[in-house]
C-alpha cells in the first residue's frame, strides 16, 4: 500500500482538526495538499489521435509544502548546496523553540522565526569568533523546521556547519575536536 501526506491527511485531518485549531495558512496548506492532482484542481484531458485513448492529467497545487509538488525543487537545493561543500567535517546542530512558545509561533510566526534566526545566527558567530574554539567568522546553512515526523508543531532549526573558521587574515583554522565547540 503506498502512503503519502495526501493520503494520510485523507485518513486523519478531520479527527486532528477536532481536537486542534489550525491557523488560516496551515488550513490552506493542507486543502492544497489534499486537492493535489485531484479534479478539485481542474485538468486536461489528452488523447491520442492514433487510438483515441484519453486520460486526464490533473493540475498540481504549486504549494511550497506539498511534497508531490516541491521534490524536483528539494532535489535541485540539495545539488546547489552540495556544489559548495568544502572538503572539511561538517557538524549538525538543532535549535528546538520550547513547546510552549508554539501558541505565540502561531500568533507571530514571521516575526519569531526572523528573531529567531538572528539569535541563532547570533549565538553560532560569538561561538566561532571566540579565540578559546575557532577564532574566526563560520559559515553555516540554516533550515527551520516547523513540523515533526509525526506531524504535530515541533519549530526547530537545523544548522549545517563546516568544521573550522577563517581568521581575519584569511587563514582556516580547523574545529580541533569531534566536537565544533567543545568545553
Amino acid at each position: 500500500m503506498h502512503t503519502d501526506l495526501q493520503t494520510v491527511l485523507r485518513r486523519f485531518l478531520d479527527d486532528y482538526r477536532q481536537a486542534h485549531r489550525l491557523s488560516p495558512r496551515e488550513a490552506e496548506v493542507c486543502r492544497h495538499i489534499l486537492g493535489c492532482r485531484t479534479a478539485s484542481m481542474g485538468g486536461v484531458e489528452r488523447c491520442c489521435d492514433r487510438c483515441g485513448h484519453c486520460r486526464i492529467d490533473y493540475c498540481a497545487c504549486r504549494d511550497r509544502h506539498c511534497p508531490k509538488c516541491q521534490w524536483r525543487a528539494s532535489d535541485a537545493w540539495v545539488e546547489r548546496q552540495c556544489a559548495h561543500l568544502l572538503p572539511v567535517t561538517y557538524y549538525h546542530v538543532v535549535f528546538t523553540l520550547p513547546h510552549e512558545l508554539n501558541p505565540w509561533v502561531a500568533r507571530h510566526p514571521a516575526r519569531l522565526y526572523r528573531a529567531w534566526f538572528e539569535a541563532v545566527w547570533a549565538t553560532l558567530k560569538a561561538f566561532g569568533a571566540d579565540p578559546k574554539r575557532l577564532g574566526g567568522q563560520l559559515g553555516a546553512t540554516l533550515v527551520l523546521h516547523t513540523w515533526g515526523q509525526q506531524l504535530w508543531r515541533h519549530v526547530h532549526i537545523h544548522c549545517l556547519i563546516p568544521g573550522g573558521a577563517i581568521d581575519p587574515a584569511g587563514h582556516w583554522h580547523a574545529a580541533r575536536s569531534s566536537y565544533l565547540f567543545p568545553n
